[in-house]
């Protein structure tokens, strides 16, 4: 899996393709952990075998975490950082940089690959330095996570003054697509109200 996940990563350009965009630091970043925990359980078996240890398990923690915080976490936060906003309609000139989160849970993830591998050389100095490096990540996801709940109270793009399309067309955007989704079903609503009065003689208990 681990030569898989090189060949996957090099054939999406994962080392050095996209555009500049406050996501792809986060996204390159998950690619290289990616390599890395790669490299990590590709050598394992043979560093184990130096040390005369059947099984390594500070290093394959570390490479756990070399593959789950500095691959998969970070690919989600660097996804969802370019969605979320396309999605409602948030300007790219009004958004944060994002690199505090950035620092915290890269630098807080590096640490503790490193610190977990050295448990096994110098524990009373390693474990301290690991459980340091948790504070460092627990801190950045929720500087994360409140930048997106900030972001989904958002409003969604507004439809062009004077434009109301009976479908959705090709050249909306995607908050444009969501005003355009909220303005129909309101207009749904006030259709039915008039029609229920006309038939009725009152007004429609909702």
């Amino acid at each position: 899996y681990a030569i898989g996940a090189l060949v996957l990563t090099k054939s999406l350009g994962g080392w050095t393709a996209g555009t500049p965009d406050r996501s792809l630091k986060f996204i390159r970043a998950a690619f290289l952990w990616l390599t890395f925990g790669s490299g990590m359980a590709i050598a394992q078996p043979f560093y184990s075998q130096a040390l005369g240890i059947r099984f390594w398990h500070a290093f394959a923690g570390a490479a756990r975490h070399a593959f789950t915080v500095g691959f998969i976490s970070l690919m989600i936060v660097g996804v969802s950082s370019k969605v979320v906003p396309i999605l409602v309609g948030a300007g790219p000139s009004r958004l944060p940089s994002l690199w505090g989160p950035f620092v915290l849970i890269v630098g807080g993830n590096a640490i503790r690959v490193m610190s977990q591998v050295a448990t096994d050389f110098a524990p009373n100095e390693a474990y301290p330095v690991m459980g340091a490096s948790g504070a460092l990540v627990v801190l950045g996801f929720p500087l994360w996570a409140a930048h997106l709940w900030k972001l989904l109270g958002h409003r969604a793009g507004e439809l062009p003054a004077g434009v109301k399309p009976a479908k959705i067309v090709a050249s909306m955007s995607p908050a444009q697509v969501i005003a355009w989704s909220l303005w129909r079903r309101r207009h749904q609503q006030r259709a039915r109200r008039c029609h229920w009065r006309r038939r009725t003689g009152r007004e429609p208990r909702l």
